[in-house]
């Protein structure tokens, strides 16, 4: 069975008991449609759990995208050669922002890190794909975090950059694929099926719900914040 959740922020005691609550096994795939981290607790630990699975498949988020632009040079060692470079104005404009944002439980817990694990969460954020199409059952769905903010051709789907699909939510569609997303909770905390949209943000960080999809049936699976 191939499921999707999304928007976790943290919330790791929601995700093991999605997991258990679709009987996730060897044999299925997940994909995770970004924003692992940030705002809740144990955004890390959940990343730690899914690197361990080759059959889970993180797409990146936002968060993610904000916490990839600063962690790593905040690990860099600065010395007199590379302090004027390492961390730019840009930089710390960014690093506010994504403490104003959440990150600041995310960089909490990753300071408590060993160098090796810290490293190793650098390298596995870096491997999140920004989309993926996904056929199943004779259906075509291009899974992503946020939706597309401008209109496109389903040919030019690989030409799509982060500023395209993660941080602007929208009405707009492809012909003949299903976009499947998340970013921004849904009004009732359920699985939204729309013509050409599927949003499966359920807001679980907000005390809603995390959302999972089984593409296989269309089933949907949730789970209350705990």
């Amino acid at each position: 069975m191939i499921y999707v959740m999304s928007d976790l922020h943290g919330c790791y005691d929601e995700y093991l008991k999605a997991l258990d609550l679709v009987h996730f096994c060897d044999h299925d795939t997940l994909y995770v449609l970004g924003d692992v981290i940030d705002r809740g607790e144990r955004g890390l630990d959940i990343l730690q759990h899914m690197m361990m699975h080759d059959n889970i498949i993180p797409l990146i988020g936002n968060h993610e995208w904000m916490a990839m632009s600063i962690l790593r040079k905040l690990c860099t060692e600065i010395t007199e050669d590379n302090a004027e470079t390492t961390l730019t104005v840009d930089d710390l404009l960014s690093f506010d922002y994504w403490m104003h944002d959440g990150g600041k439980t995310t960089l909490d817990a990753f300071r408590k890190l060993e160098r090796w694990q810290m490293e190793m969460i650098l390298d596995y954020l870096d491997e999140f794909r920004l989309i993926e199409e996904v056929h199943v059952n004779d259906k075509d769905y291009v899974l992503m975090h946020a939706g597309l903010s401008k209109p496109i051709t389903e040919n030019n789907l690989l030409q799509l950059r982060a500023e395209d699909v993660l941080f602007q939510s929208t009405d707009i569609v492809l012909d003949s694929k299903v976009i499947v997303c998340g970013h921004t909770p849904t009004q009732d905390d359920k699985i939204l099926f729309r013509n050409g949209q599927i949003r499966i943000d359920c807001g679980c960080v907000f005390h809603g719900n995390l959302g999972v999809l089984c593409l296989d049936d269309l089933s949907t699976f949730y789970v209350s914040k705990i």
